[in-house]
């Protein structure tokens, strides 16, 4: 009896690391965004998203001045 009832734990904790798996992948639908930006100037021109990186907060606003390969 000890043996059936291992076997249906292993059958349970299999079906729940299935579900598992299978749902990870709804993790891929984020997007990234990814931009390279030459010096500091560069990052303060851009405009692609109505707002250049620094004003939205996604790069400090405390650069040097000298800051290249952002």
């Amino acid at each position: 009896m000890t043996l059936l009832r291992t076997i249906k734990v292993m059958y349970v904790l299999c079906i729940l690391l299935f579900v598992g798996c299978s749902s990870w992948s709804k993790f891929d639908d984020f997007i990234v965004m990814d931009a390279q930006y030459a010096d500091v100037k560069a990052v303060s021109t851009d405009t692609e998203f109505e707002y250049n990186p620094i004003i939205r907060g996604w790069i400090s606003e405390h650069l040097p001045v000298e800051a290249i390969d952002i």
